[in-house]
């Protein structure tokens, strides 16, 4: 794929049907929506999404 092709579904999975593509693309249109939601959410409260984030590792008790 050329640097300035256009990013789409069908350039990412050439061989599906047109359902396949049109299923592809609505399952990345409502994960995308729920990304947003994820990010909007903490700042409509006055916080950051960081404030939200405390990964640990279940073993070591490590924080990331």
């Amino acid at each position: 794929m050329e640097i300035d092709t256009p990013l789409t579904i069908a350039n990412l999975y050439p061989d599906f049907t047109k359902q396949q593509l049109e299923e592809a693309e609505a399952n990345v249109r409502r994960y995308l929506a729920v990304l947003l939601r994820m990010s909007d959410r903490p700042a409509s409260e006055g916080r950051s999404i960081n404030d939200l984030v405390d990964c640990r590792f279940a073993d070591s008790g490590d924080q990331l």
